[in-house]
């Protein structure tokens, strides 16, 4: 099976977030390993990234 790494910068994307990491971790026939780096978000984005990094540990890798 092929591995597939992904790299996200957030900044105050609670409202995207969310469909942005269910379409990547959704993918078919592939290990998916998604590092986000957020750089200082103000509203719920930490706490959206800190529920899916909750979800899938070993997939997501979550750096304030």
């Amino acid at each position: 099976m092929n591995s597939i790494s992904v790299v996200i910068s957030t900044y105050n994307g609670e409202n995207y977030i969310d469909e942005q990491i269910k379409s990547i971790i959704s993918q078919k026939d592939v290990d998916i390993y998604i590092t986000i780096r957020d750089d200082g978000s103000k509203d719920g984005t930490i706490q959206k990234l800190n529920e899916w990094k909750k979800e899938y540990p070993k997939n997501i890798k979550v750096i304030c």
